[in-house]
């Protein structure tokens, strides 16, 4: 499984979750190579897929899993993209707030 963080992020938002996490371009300690492109960011991680391969994304990584899918659909067998909030936020009534 291959897991694609967010904009901002690194591959350690994947910690503890099976998989390879790694740091996109420009992100954590993977140099930066403009131009700033999905498809750049999904042939930059192409070389890892060794196997067909189940592809997560979260926000940004995605976006480049769907590039990746439609660049290399031999080696993509799924993917999911991740929308949403790391931690619950409560609703107005249960934080005391009025509506």
């Amino acid at each position: 499984m291959l897991l694609l963080h967010g904009m901002g992020a690194t591959g350690d938002v994947w910690r503890g979750y099976a998989g390879l996490a790694p740091d996109l371009p420009g992100h954590g300690s993977s140099a930066w190579d403009p131009p700033y492109t999905f498809e750049k960011h999904a042939l930059a991680v192409a070389p890892l897929l060794t196997k067909p391969t189940v592809v997560i994304g979260h926000s940004m990584g995605g976006v480049i899993a769907l590039a990746l899918a439609a660049l290399k659909p031999d080696l993509v067998t799924k993917v999911v993209g991740v929308v949403g909030c790391s931690r619950r936020i409560p609703r107005p009534s249960e934080s005391g707030c009025r509506t």
